[in-house]
């Protein structure tokens, strides 16, 4: 199969490139030409905010799947109804599980919705649901994948596109440029030899859906061949969700390091007394429609994605976050069993 992707230089778009010249699949990427890849494959050097301008040269190209990863507002899901409607290329966009309203909650340190998250569950009830937080004129101003996502089901349900949403989980691996929000102080503690890991009472609880890149990538390319995902929309991740200490137990397991866990209030740890009493915070996604609708099973184990995910940082430690102060740490550890002590003793 012919197969562009939009955006296929770094991370996700990278890895949904090398996994469909590995199904033997002729790959275009259509970027700025800014990153050096290093893909055996053909390009296109364009901005995808002036996509429309490419129609003509993407056409020739008599492609059988577009995979869309940069596709965060709605004029870029214009574009792309406008770039191939009337065809018969199969248009594959990614989204994000941050378009639900639990995810927003969670943002808002509130504990919302019923769970797991289905794709079916209530989206964001804001729109524009980053421009609080986004700098004027930026991307994040206009970003809204649910807005996105309308204008996309609307063409395919009056025939100008055939289209399929993915909406990803926190996807961690080899890659990763947000190590330090996903499993990077876990990661660094073992590089740095440091046997203590300090959790806030919530954090050690905390239950998120992740998606190892590899089998993120895997179920992208998996759709490619299959006709029942045309006009769907599916969430992506692992069939099983853990629990932040339970990543810990199994990061020392697999890279072989025994871990001295300390659990400590949130509001200590964070030095915010708001913190006291604060909802827990959980995402949890069912991600069991795409599997049961095409069959897809996960190529990689957990084992392997954290073993592949270990191994990316140790050569990429800049991607890790801040070194944590750790004597500082075991000094709070230090101070507060001090207090429970004194506490106990009445």
């Amino acid at each position: 199969m012919k197969v562009l992707i939009i955006g296929g230089t770094k991370f996700v778009g990278k890895a949904i490139a090398e996994k469909s010249l590995e199904a033997g699949h002729e790959v275009t990427l259509f970027n700025r030409g800014k990153t050096d890849h290093s893909l055996p494959v053909n390009s296109i050097v364009g901005d995808v905010e002036n996509l429309p301008a490419f129609k003509t040269e993407l056409l020739k190209q008599n492609l059988d799947v577009v995979v869309h990863c940069i596709a965060f507002t709605e004029k870029h899901a214009q574009d792309v109804v406008e770039v191939f409607k009337g065809t018969k290329t199969k248009v594959i966009v990614l989204s994000s599980c941050d378009c639900y309203e639990a995810f927003q909650g969670l943002n808002r340190n509130k504990d919302n919705s019923e769970l797991p998250i289905d794709e079916e569950s209530e989206t964001s009830l804001t729109k524009y649901y980053w421009s609080d937080s986004a700098a004027k004129g930026s991307l994040a101003e206009k970003y809204d994948k649910n807005l996105m996502t309308d204008i996309l089901m609307s063409a395919f349900k009056s025939e100008e596109i055939n289209t399929t949403i993915f909406r990803l989980p926190m996807v961690y691996g080899d890659g990763d440029y947000q190590y330090a929000g996903r499993h990077g102080n876990i990661i660094r503690r073992i590089l740095d030899k440091e046997k203590n890991i300090v959790l806030s009472d919530r954090e050690q609880c905390q239950l998120y859906t992740y998606g190892y890149i590899g089998n993120i990538a895997a179920a992208i390319v998996h759709s490619f061949n299959k006709p029942v995902t045309n006009g769907k929309i599916y969430n992506l991740g692992e069939s099983k969700t853990r629990s932040k200490r339970k990543w810990v137990e199994f990061y020392g397991k697999t890279i072989g390091w025994n871990f001295e866990v300390h659990v400590l209030p949130e509001e200590l740890i964070r030095k915010d007394k708001d913190l006291r009493n604060a909802n827990p915070l959980h995402l949890l996604i069912d991600s069991s429609l795409y599997e049961r609708e095409t069959g897809f099973t996960e190529p990689y184990s957990l084992e392997e994605s954290i073993k592949r995910t270990f191994d990316f940082a140790k050569e990429n430690p800049d991607r890790l976050g801040e070194k944590p102060n750790y004597l500082e740490e075991l000094e709070l550890v230090k101070k507060y069993n001090e207090a429970l002590e004194s506490l106990y003793s009445f």
